[in-house]
């Protein structure tokens, strides 16, 4: 059913503009709130999770740091065939437990750890957003590429 749409170049042109400012706008934002210098040219790829006792947590760890040791061992001309990418991560704490403040802690030591890289300048930023909010989440959707939303665990 959208497949008549794949033509339309009217509307491929207005969603390419859409795109282009909402993630101006998100790029704006994580200048003037962050300090954080991201390029249009990036993939914007949001995770938003409470960080919390989950696997999930442990697995956003482990993909930051593989995707940082993969482009840091690639040679300069290797780098040029990686797709920019900006990974938005939205946390909304849940019940703070001594498991999430540590995860919480290496998770936010990762991300300095990278954005700190200027080796990496144009190729891996971590936004980290701590306090995740609905006002976020208006800014956030319309501006990525990838937006998973990682739901917490019901207890029991």
């Amino acid at each position: 059913k959208l497949e008549h749409f794949s033509k339309n170049k009217t509307l491929q042109n207005d969603w390419t503009e859409m795109k282009a400012r909402n993630k101006k706008a998100l790029i704006d934002w994580a200048k003037t709130n962050l300090d954080l210098h991201l390029s249009a040219d990036m993939l914007f790829d949001a995770i938003v999770l409470p960080v919390q006792h989950s696997p999930h947590n442990l697995i956003l760890i482990f993909y930051l740091l593989q995707r940082y040791l993969f482009i840091k061992e690639l040679p300069s001309y290797g780098r040029k065939s990686i797709i920019p990418r900006a990974i938005i991560i939205g946390d909304s704490p849940q019940k703070e437990t001594d498991y999430s403040q540590k995860i919480r802690s290496v998770l936010i030591n990762i991300v300095e750890m990278i954005n700190a890289d200027e080796d990496l300048l144009t190729h891996l930023r971590i936004v980290y957003i701590p306090d995740f909010t609905y006002e976020h989440t208006k800014m956030l959707i319309p501006a990525a590429d990838i937006f998973e939303n990682i739901p917490s665990p019901r207890e029991n």
